[in-house]
């Protein structure tokens, strides 16, 4: 009876072990946003929203939403106080850190969009 017993037990770690399946947490499918980039802010002059998180960056450009996820993104660097994305299409997202800590920068290529102020979480 206990042969039997530990016969199963190993034959179930064996089966778990083996399993071709693996645990997906979900990490590899989020964005490596600094913590000071994150949250959802306001353009300063354009009140324009700009959302920006582990799952999402959207903003609004020349009236038309932009959006981006991890599967969207080539690249990431963060080097300091800038957080840069290459975008599989070739667009660039350039976010710089501000001396306010409310305040953060966008550049969408070589287009300064301005400074974005912290609205929320």
């Amino acid at each position: 009876m206990i042969k039997k017993i530990t016969l199963v037990v190993i034959l179930s770690f064996f089966a778990f072990s083996c399993s071709s399946e693996g645990v997906d947490l979900g990490v590899e499918q989020q964005l490596n946003v600094p913590g000071w980039a994150k949250g959802n802010f306001a353009g300063v002059h354009t009140q324009e929203p700009l959302h920006v998180s582990e799952g999402l960056i959207s903003f609004e450009f020349s009236n038309e939403l932009h959006t981006y996820d991890k599967s969207d993104v080539l690249e990431e660097i963060t080097e300091g106080g800038r957080y840069v994305l290459l975008i599989n299409d070739g667009t660039q997202l350039i976010f710089n850190k501000s001396s306010r800590p409310d305040e953060i920068n966008l550049m969408y290529n070589d287009l300064n969009l301005g400074w974005f102020i912290f609205v929320s979480e």
